[in-house]
């Protein structure tokens, strides 16, 4: 069994004026570390680096119909 960690996060928020009206996170599939090991002894550590990224884009739809 394989267990595998996403490094990058991409966050996208749609924004009206002032107001955040939604937020989309989504991971980037090539950029991962296998966290895995047969039997890893209590203790160990893994170092591993993240990072992330954002793209504003705005929006007409009003901050009182975001839920809609």
């Amino acid at each position: 069994l394989r267990y595998y960690l996403f490094t990058h996060v991409h966050f996208e928020v749609f924004f009206n004026a002032d107001r955040v009206i939604e937020i989309n996170v989504s991971t980037d599939p090539t950029q991962l570390v296998d966290i895995s090991e047969d039997k890893p002894d209590v203790g160990d550590t893994v170092d591993v680096e993240f990072t992330y990224s954002v793209k504003w884009k705005e929006t007409d739809i009003a901050y009182e119909r975001r839920m809609d």
